[in-house]
C-alpha cells in the first residue's frame, strides 16, 4: 500500500481548539461594543451579548452532538437567529463583524504546537499531498485568521463542511477534498480525532488507511477500527515513510 496523500481533520487534530469557556468573555465583550454603537439608548448590552453567545454555542453543539445532523449550519444565519430572539437589529456589516470575531478569537486563543508545524513541513518535504477536511461553521472568507490553514505553503487544499453544505461522514466531503487534491482514495490516509467522522466514514468511502489521534482529545477506539493510533500527531511521520 503506497500512501501519497494525507487528509487531516482540523480542530483537535492539527490544533487544540480553544474551549468555549475561553472564548466566552472576549466574544461577549466584542459583541457588546457592537450593540452599544448600534443601540446607544439601551443599557443591557453585555447581558444581551452574553445570551447571544450562549445561543450560538448551544445551537451549534445541539446540531453536532444531539441531532448529529449532516447538513451544515451557516454561522451568519445563527447570528441573525440569535439577534431575533433578543429583538435586536444589526446591520449586515455588524453581523459580518460578529462572524469575523468568532474566527479571530478561535485563531488567537487556540493552541498550535510547534511539533504540528514541524510534522507538516516534514510530510510536505517528503512529497505528500496534504489537505484538510473539517466539519465546521467557519467560512473561507476568514481563513486567514485560522492558524495552519492560513499557511498556503503547507496545505494543498482545505475544505470546510460549510463550503459544501454537508458534514462528514457524508461521502461528498471525502470526495470533494480528494478531488481538490487530485488524489486517489486508494492512496490516501485520513487523520482525525473522531471515530464516526474520521475513521469509519473514510473507511466506508474507501480510504487506504485511517489514523486516530489522541493528542488533544481522546475518543476510545473500542472496536479497533483505526489502522493507526497516535498519541501525538508527529508520530504519523514514522508510519508513512
Amino acid at each position: 500500500m503506497k500512501i501519497d496523500t494525507i487528509v487531516f481533520d482540523y480542530g483537535h487534530t492539527l490544533i487544540d481548539l480553544a474551549p468555549f469557556e475561553t472564548i466566552l468573555e472576549p466574544y461577549q465583550k466584542g459583541i457588546s461594543e457592537i450593540l452599544k454603537l448600534a443601540h446607544p439608548n439601551r443599557s443591557d448590552h453585555m447581558e444581551i451579548a452574553h445570551r447571544i453567545v450562549l445561543y450560538m454555542e448551544e445551537t451549534i453543539n445541539r446540531s453536532y452532538n444531539e441531532n448529529r445532523q449532516e447538513d451544515e449550519l451557516i454561522l451568519g444565519e445563527i447570528v441573525q437567529s440569535a439577534l431575533s430572539t433578543e429583538e435586536v437589529n444589526l446591520s449586515h456589516s455588524d453581523c459580518e463583524r460578529i462572524v469575523e470575531m468568532d474566527h479571530q478569537l478561535h485563531g488567537t486563543l487556540s493552541t498550535v504546537p510547534s511539533t504540528t508545524l514541524e510534522t507538516l513541513i516534514k510530510l510536505k518535504t517528503n512529497g505528500f499531498r496534504l489537505g484538510v477536511m473539517s466539519n465546521t461553521v467557519f467560512v473561507k472568507k476568514w481563513i486567514h485568521l485560522l492558524p495552519i490553514l492560513n499557511s498556503s505553503n503547507l496545505l494543498d487544499a482545505v475544505v470546510f463542511s460549510s463550503d459544501i453544505g454537508v458534514r462528514k461522514p457524508n461521502h461528498l466531503t471525502y470526495e470533494t477534498i480528494l478531488n481538490e487534491l487530485k488524489a486517489q482514495k486508494e492512496q490516501a490516509l485520513f487523520v482525525g480525532d473522531r471515530i464516526i467522522e474520521d475513521i469509519r466514514g473514510p473507511q466506508n468511502f474507501g480510504f487506504a488507511a485511517t489514523a486516530l489521534t489522541h493528542e488533544f482529545r481522546e475518543e476510545i477506539d473500542e472496536k479497533n477500527e483505526a489502522d493507526i493510533i497516535l498519541t501525538q500527531l508527529s508520530e504519523i511521520v514514522s508510519f508513512v515513510r
